[in-house]
């Protein structure tokens, strides 16, 4: 992380920006889901389970990478934040 204070307001508009494109992928990625599980409960038959199975797991899977990328950029966030308020007192000669 940079001593620049405008640095470190880039560097937490880059994370805000791409935590919001993860939530939005991944409420897409939840849509899906919901459409295999409706589609599955309409057409059960066993060919369809397994076909649905498959893809759900396909689906869980890019589900958890997103949540886990969510989960680092939560990490970096609250670096950030830690490191902002001692980025002023130092501006400010504290």
């Amino acid at each position: 992380m940079s001593d620049d204070p405008g640095a470190l307001g880039g560097e937490l508009r880059r994370a805000i920006w791409r935590a919001s494109e993860l939530a939005t992928t991944l409420r897409n990625v939840a849509g899906r889901m919901t459409s295999v599980v409706e589609e599955t409960r309409a057409n059960g038959s066993p060919e369809e389970i397994r076909r649905s199975a498959d893809e759900l797991a396909g689906v869980v899977g890019q589900g958890l990478d997103l949540l886990l990328e969510l989960r680092g950029l939560q990490g970096r966030l609250e670096a950030l934040a830690a490191v902002a308020p001692a980025q002023g007192r130092a501006r400010r000669g504290l």
